[in-house]
């Protein structure tokens, strides 16, 4: 008796079930470029310097179901500790221009990862010249409208050349779609 009903449950629940739908990012912004606007938060380690923001622009263009092609340019600031401003009066800041390419890959419909290499520059830093830059991060959107959305991240951040910055990025960006 109880096999009978646990069958006509299973039934019953099979025709009332609904298929829930996936929409991949592929499919929500296929052909669709897209480009974000936003701000950083930086935690440097080391004893150099305190705390840095910055802003950026990406653009995205989608190359696959799940996958799109990143470019990122923006500047950012770190502030020297107190006993480094002495020494580099006048000098309160050192300021860096990343230049990157890389992909991000999105896990479901909005969690992501995210993996940028490039180069940039530097002032206000005592190595003045070009350095290397790698950036691994996690990110979740929330769709706000039909072309727009938050975008928020946490990432490791790796600038330089032998005296390398190594820092933890928090990013906040709004993303639209474009044609």
């Amino acid at each position: 008796m109880m096999k009978k009903l646990l069958t006509v449950a299973l039934v019953l629940i099979g025709f009332y079930a609904q298929a829930q739908e996936r929409t991949t990012v592929f499919e929500r912004f296929t052909n669709q470029h897209a480009i974000g606007i936003g701000v950083t938060g930086y935690l440097p380690s080391g004893n150099v310097f305190k705390t840095g923001y910055g802003a950026s622009v990406k653009s995205e263009w989608p190359i696959a179901q799940d996958l799109s092609i990143t470019g990122t340019v923006g500047i950012a600031q770190f502030n020297y500790k107190r006993i480094f401003n002495e020494e580099l009066q006048p000098t309160k800041a050192a300021t860096f221009v990343p230049i990157t390419v890389g992909a991000k890959y999105f896990l479901g419909e909005e969690l992501y990862f995210e993996g940028n290499f490039g180069g940039g520059f530097a002032s206000g830093y005592p190595r003045k010249d070009g350095f290397f830059t790698v950036e691994l991060s996690a990110g979740y959107q929330w769709k706000l409208s039909k072309t727009g959305s938050l975008d928020t991240s946490v990432g490791y951040l790796n600038w330089g050349n032998n005296d390398n910055l190594k820092v933890v990025a928090f990013k906040v960006a709004y993303r639209v779609q474009w044609f």
